[in-house]
């Protein structure tokens, strides 16, 4: 229900407002989707923009795109039994945080990453500042949604990808922020890079804030230009 309130506001407010088209582009950069992690790891976001001024510095950048996310877990994993004798004589240098010290003698430490895909929507209200005859320093606020479209679970100490069900996942609602710069490469072409950082808007499990940032290049298409 939660993905098909996602869609049928996005529509509405389409039909409805029909804003004016400027600009069109393309994006897309490395994405890193959990910034708590204790190894950071990178994904990817790519998806289509458009953007409706509303004056000459400010506007509505509305987008369309394929995010990749996820999170990275550690769990506790029985030892093998082939290999127990030898790892029980071995020394413990550390005790992992996932392993109480309990279960050090049958249980080792495993970094696990749950991979979630999106179709996400965005729509961010941006400023463009000229810092130049052909260079501005832009900032963008506002809200993105994303459905989730596939999920994959990786052991990255053994290996393995499997995959699960979207049918339990919520939709991944963030407030994101992020400045960058434009660069006019033609009267109607310029490149763009943004950096960006976005907070869920749930608290976690644990009572935190997820964070992830992201840093997107783009290609923009003036309308009429």
């Amino acid at each position: 229900m939660e993905k098909l309130a996602a869609i049928v506001v996005m529509a509405v407010f389409g039909v409805v407002l029909q804003p004016p088209i400027a600009e069109v582009g393309i994006s897309g950069g490395p994405r890193w989707p959990d910034s708590s992690a204790r190894e950071p790891f990178r994904r990817m976001a790519t998806g289509l923009t458009a953007h409706s001024p509303l004056n000459e510095h400010f506007g509505i950048q509305f987008g369309v795109g394929y995010k990749q996310g996820g999170m990275s877990l550690c769990v506790a994993r029985p030892k093998e039994e082939t290999t127990l004798p030898a790892q029980l004589q071995a020394p413990i240098r550390a005790t992992p945080p996932c392993v109480l010290p309990s279960m050090l003698e049958t249980h080792e430490a495993e970094t696990v990453h749950r991979l979630y895909d999106y179709i996400d929507f965005s729509m961010l209200g941006q400023a463009r500042i000229p810092a130049g005859d052909r260079l501005d320093v832009r900032f963008v606020l506002g809200p993105t949604w994303g459905i989730p479209v596939k999920c994959r679970r990786m052991s990255v100490s053994h290996g393995g990808v499997q995959d699960c069900s979207t049918a339990n996942l919520s939709t991944d609602r963030r407030l994101v922020i992020g400045a960058g710069a434009g660069f006019q490469v033609s009267p109607s072409l310029d490149v763009s890079l943004d950096y960006r950082r976005g907070s869920d808007m749930r608290e976690t499990p644990e009572g935190g804030i997820d964070f992830a940032s992201s840093l997107i290049a783009g290609l923009n298409y003036r309308i009429g230009s």
